[in-house]
């Protein structure tokens, strides 16, 4: 009979002993996940908001695998369920009474942010604009014309690419575009606008001059100017045929940049003026009367033709009463 009673003894306590270890070994099973988290990957896995202990490693790789849900953009928060959790990890094959699990019932996971800001996005815009434009720095005025918005990025490496429409002007207003790159992809989109101005040594207007006018480098001083878009082109010599030849077709008000767009060269001869021509050939000279067939302005060739016999030729106008052919 005592006999008995030891094996019931022995049988009682190896059944203490291995219930016991097993509810130790489930207690050290343990998934701890924190009420709020911030992350930056793309998507939620069981390996970014979990804390795992006392599970093999085999089971561990599995459980880190588990995918959640994608995560929101930048600096926003997503809420997820406990049973969520628990549901995929039953649907991995895990047994829920096998783990301890310290979940709340709901858990904010936060998409890790960095902001790109104004100035880094001014700063990167306005160097790509100088090797764009081709002048150099110091000869650059450029002014926003508008502030872009500081943008929420992934917490990644990012990179900035500039678009400017083929064509466009190299001063006055700019228009660029703006991709924003995360992992070579583009992730947002803006537009910048830029007012360019070029230093430029200028002839500025110390007067108002009127229609009809003719130029005098006196009315004139120089300086540096910073210029964007102007109409004709700058005129920096006064021994310039426009100059001399011409008159002011559009008035250029006091401190106004002298450009070609103001000057015209006038018509000095009309269809019917008879005029002398002068004809060279080699060392013999012959000077003829011939009659204008068509308008033309100090410089100009046009047809005129000879009075006493009708013959037509082409002649450069030298001043209102003389034409002449060199041959």
């Amino acid at each position: 009979m005592r006999l008995v009673n030891g094996r019931y003894v022995l049988i009682i306590l190896f059944l203490t002993v291995y219930i016991t270890a097993n509810i130790v070994s489930a207690e050290t099973i343990n998934i701890k996940i924190l009420r709020e988290i911030t992350i930056s990957s793309e998507w939620i896995t069981l390996a970014d908001i979990a804390e795992f202990e006392g599970i093999s490693e085999e089971d561990l790789i599995k459980l880190k695998k588990i995918r959640i849900s994608r995560t929101l953009l930048p600096g926003y928060t997503k809420s997820i369920p406990r049973g969520q959790i628990e549901l995929l990890m039953e649907n991995e094959g895990f047994n829920l009474s096998d783990f301890n699990l310290d979940i709340p019932g709901l858990v904010d996971v936060k998409t890790a942010t960095r902001w790109l800001s104004e100035a880094e996005i001014i700063e990167e815009a306005r160097d790509y604009l100088i090797d764009y434009l081709g002048y150099q720095r110091d000869k650059l005025v450029i002014e926003q014309r508008f502030s872009p918005p500081k943008v929420a990025l992934p917490d990644k490496e990012y990179r900035l690419e500039f678009e400017i429409a083929p064509g466009s002007n190299k001063s006055g207003n700019i228009s660029m575009q703006t991709l924003i790159l995360v992992d070579n992809v583009i992730f947002k989109k803006i537009y910048l606008g830029f007012n360019v101005k070029v230093l430029r040594e200028v002839y500025i207007a110390k007067r108002a001059i009127s229609v009809g006018e003719k130029i005098r480098q006196d009315d004139f001083y120089l300086d540096v100017r910073g210029l964007d878009n102007f109409r004709g082109d700058l005129i920096l010599d006064f021994n310039n045929s426009i100059i001399l030849d011409g008159v002011v077709n559009i008035p250029i008000n006091k401190e106004g940049v002298l450009t070609s767009y103001h000057l015209t060269i006038p018509d000095i001869v009309f269809p019917g003026d008879q005029l002398q021509a002068e004809i060279i050939v080699g060392n013999i000279q012959v000077t003829i009367m011939v009659k204008a067939r068509r308008t033309g302005k100090k410089g100009e060739y046009i047809t005129v033709e000879n009075i006493n016999n009708g013959h037509r030729f082409q002649a450069q106008i030298i001043n209102s009463h003389l034409v002449r052919l060199v041959q």
